[in-house]
């Protein structure tokens, strides 16, 4: 399977919490959660609610 990123425009660098090896792994393939965007970041000021969502 290929990914189509055509209308790709943000990632979002996911760092594990505390002693975790993985983050979101208590997640399986396929669910649905939502990413926490730090208000005091610039960049995550700058997505709007459209490119945000699914």
């Amino acid at each position: 399977m290929i990914m189509d990123l055509t209308n790709l425009k943000w990632t979002k660098n996911i760092t594990p919490l505390d002693n975790e090896q993985w983050a979101y792994s208590n997640y399986e393939r396929g669910d649905l959660f939502k990413l926490n965007w730090k208000k005091n970041k610039i960049n995550a000021n700058k997505p709007v609610l459209p490119e945000l969502a699914c």
